[in-house]
């Protein structure tokens, strides 16, 4: 989201963004930021303890977003209470536009239904602007039944669910030809819709109606909103239906127009003369290899000491200590620029967890991915991306072993021309587009939103019938109920 809203700026707009968790030094000067610092979960050990089993040990279900929203619900009750000066600001500043995520963001949710309720009450007659408002979906998948709300007439089995199964291998990976795949899909997706839009809607967060919203509902939310941007892998494979609403803005390569010169020691280790390049290995900022499995560590780093023949970078949070028997070729590091090791024509993979800001990352420098799934939607990219052959190879978490890592490794290094040839053709495709699609999503902004003349006209031609349908009719189950029992009867 934050190239889209730097570009926003660079184009004369006033941006403003409430910032609840953006280092000070990491903020831009020519954005205004509401200051607002929230606890960043995990707070202690014995939390990012109990985290990292999760992570490593288990996979988040559909379910266990029921959990997320309620301690987004906490965020926001502290919000309220200890940030009242930053929230009364951004009630009564008037915007041309609100942007607010599609999970999770309890008071996104709150001041976007508020504002159009109050617009409503007064007729829109008031001294305020018609409250505009997007929803942004920055994960590589939105959430389904948020897409069936908005009546794209997508199937719920025709696409991984965000929290897929871990594949393991290119065979594993989802397809609607296999019925146990699609079996699973529903299950997940119908526990999504009992949590989602049940128990979080009218349990989970109530701080929404303490903030004056009472009653709140997904449809009202989603009803209202004039946009939907998502950022994902399209038009590359597993087509899903979208509306004219909704804009897919992830397919860029901006991050690559301002790259920084290499610190001179890690230049000089990817510039080794004797090398045959460089493996890159990251895996974000939430992993945390502290409480990793000892077996799961252990296997990376018998693996790397085996690739004598590469050099590698392992930008590795929580391995301040060093195995005594690491060899010379392998580097650790907390931190390091990754765009920048990922253009240089050295670096022939990246090892990833499959987030979708690293696998656009690797997308645009044209470097063969190997992923392996950690936690929540990832698994889902894993999939997409297999079935798109996007990803060289997948690590399974639950089955890792030094052998079969080394040869997973291996196997992609000794056809690294062929891999880093395909990249390539992915870029290609990936990029190639009437328009780019952050400027098409920038474009539907001026143009549909600030540009209207006729108050709510692009509303009119967005909102679908459907989305005013129940469940039952939008599914025709009240007729196939009718020719059943209408076959029942004339079969007496």
């Amino acid at each position: 989201m934050l190239p889209m809203i730097e570009k926003f700026a660079s184009r004369g707009h006033s941006v403003t963004i409430l910032d609840t968790i953006l280092p000070v030094e990491k903020q831009k000067p020519f954005i205004h930021h509401i200051r607002a610092p929230l606890p960043i979960v995990p707070t202690n050990d014995e939390e990012r303890r109990q985290l990292s089993f999760l992570l490593w040990s288990m996979r988040l279900i559909q379910p266990t977003f029921a959990y997320v929203y309620h301690m987004s619900n906490k965020d926001f009750g502290l919000l309220l209470s200890n940030y009242s000066e930053q929230v009364t600001e951004i009630v009564n500043t008037d915007w041309d536009l609100i942007v607010v995520d599609d999970i999770f963001w309890s008071f996104g949710f709150a001041l976007t239904t508020m504002r159009q309720r109050l617009w409503e009450s007064n007729g829109g007659q008031g001294q305020r602007k018609r409250p505009h408002y997007l929803v942004y979906a920055t994960s590589g998948t939105s959430v389904t039944v948020h897409n069936s709300i908005r009546a794209t007439g997508r199937s719920w089995v025709e696409r991984p669910q965000m929290c897929a199964f871990l594949p393991t291998d290119e065979e594993s990976a989802f397809t609607t030809a296999r019925f146990s795949h699609r079996v699973s899909n529903f299950i997940e997706i119908f526990m999504e819709f009992v949590s989602v839009n049940f128990i979080v809607e009218r349990f989970l967060m109530p701080n929404i109606a303490k903030f004056g919203v009472p009653n709140f509902n997904w449809f009202e939310f989603l009803w209202h909103s004039e946009m939907f941007f998502f950022e994902n892998i399209d038009r590359m494979g597993m087509p899903l239906a979208v509306g004219p609403e909704m804009i897919a803005t992830g397919a860029h390569c901006e991050m690559n127009k301002n790259l920084q010169k290499l610190p001179g020691e890690l230049s000089a280790f990817m510039e080794k003369p004797n090398s045959k390049g460089v493996l890159y290995v990251a895996f974000g900022t939430h992993v945390d290899w502290k409480y990793a499995p000892e077996h799961l560590l252990n296997a990376f780093f018998d693996a790397f000491n085996r690739l004598v023949d590469y050099q590698i970078i392992f930008a590795c949070k929580g391995c301040e200590k060093k195995p005594k028997n690491l060899n010379q070729n392998v580097m650790i590091v907390k931190w390091a620029p990754q765009n920048e090791i990922l253009t240089h024509p050295n670096t022939k993979a990246f090892i990833t967890h499959g987030g979708f800001k690293s696998v656009r990352e690797g997308i645009c420098a044209a470097v063969p991915l190997i992923i392996m799934p950690v936690l929540a939607e990832q698994a889902h990219n894993a999939h997409v991306l297999l079935k798109t052959r996007i990803v060289s190879a997948i690590i399974n978490k639950y089955y890792i072993t030094e052998t079969n890592l080394f040869n997973i490794i291996t196997n992609m290094l000794s056809h690294s021309d062929e891999h880093i040839a395909r990249a390539k053709k992915l870029r290609e495709i990936y990029l190639d587009r009437p328009i780019p699609s952050m400027d098409e999503g920038i474009f539907a902004v001026e143009h549909r939103i600030f540009g209207q003349k006729h108050g709510n006209g692009w509303l009119r031609y967005t909102r679908r019938n459907g989305m005013k349908m129940g469940w039952m009719e939008f599914s025709h189950l009240d007729l196939i109920g009718i020719i059943f029992f209408a076959a029942i009867i004339l079969c007496l």
